[in-house]
């Protein structure tokens, strides 16, 4: 099964959902691809709720930015991007894990979307990975 994950991120067969109610298991399978990736030159980001407090943007662009100095939200922004979405050397792709994702705020949600689309037919892309609870389906956009 994690071969085949791979071979989807890798072929960026967007939108790609894990989906499931055991919260160890999605880990688990997170932490396998994410070897597989990073053996193969992807670079490997990875965000979730550690507390099982929601997902916001800002907590997101936190996880991924670390102790970030850039206080003007319009920056924070833009170095989010640079850092999710801009290849750094020889990496052949960059994945985005968001585990916990039926956690996710309905703007975050939109946001990433548009990400993914920003990089459509880069030679580096971008492809994102949401993995949650069987509750995440019903807070995916239908179009």
């Amino acid at each position: 099964m994690e071969r085949e994950l791979v071979r989807a991120i890798l072929r960026k067969e967007s939108p790609i959902a894990i989906v499931g109610d055991d919260a160890e298991a999605r880990l688990d399978l997170i932490d396998s691809v994410s070897s597989l990736l990073i053996e193969g030159g992807a670079r490997v980001i990875r965000v979730s709720s550690p507390d099982g407090s929601p997902l916001d943007l800002t907590s997101v662009m936190g996880q991924v930015l670390g102790k970030d100095k850039t206080r003007n939200p319009a920056e924070r922004v833009e170095r989010f991007f640079e850092v999710v979405a801009l290849p750094k050397g020889d990496e052949n792709k960059i994945v985005f894990f968001i585990d916990d994702a039926h956690l996710l705020a309905a703007d975050t949600i939109s946001y990433l979307g548009l990400l993914g689309t920003t990089t459509a037919g880069q030679p580096v892309g971008l492809q994102i990975v949401i993995a949650g609870d069987n509750g995440l389906i019903e807070q995916l956009p239908t179009s």
